[in-house]
């Protein structure tokens, strides 16, 4: 027995090799076009996600400029907001000294003036 798997083993080894190898030959193919299918299906979907992601970095940057408009624009109202601000508040400053200079001016003028003839 011993002389049998000294003489032999190596053939035996061989023979389950191949055996393995066929068997996993024969499998590779079905394994492989369902593989080849499922990889491809994946592939559609990326580029779909990469033109959906595409789309969206378009739309997101038009919305950051539009954004950026929107501030130049705010920024712009502020200003003249401010310069109306300004001008109304000096206007009435002027006003109100005016107003106090006639009250002065009134306040010296008789209590009761004589009747002219």
């Amino acid at each position: 027995m011993k002389n049998f798997l000294s003489k032999y083993l190596s053939l035996i080894l061989l023979g389950v090799i191949i055996i393995i190898s066929l068997t996993t030959l024969f499998r590779v193919p079905n394994n492989l076009k369902q593989a080849i299918e499922t990889i491809s299906s994946a592939e559609k979907k990326i580029d779909s996600s990469i033109l959906i992601l595409k789309n969206q970095n378009a739309y997101l940057d038009s919305l950051i400029i539009i954004n950026e408009n929107l501030l130049l624009q705010l920024d712009t109202l502020r200003d003249d907001n401010t310069q109306i601000a300004k001008s109304i508040n000096d206007k009435l400053k002027t006003a109100k000294w005016y107003l106090n200079k006639i009250k002065a001016e009134v306040e010296k003028l008789p209590a009761e003036f004589e009747t002219i003839n």
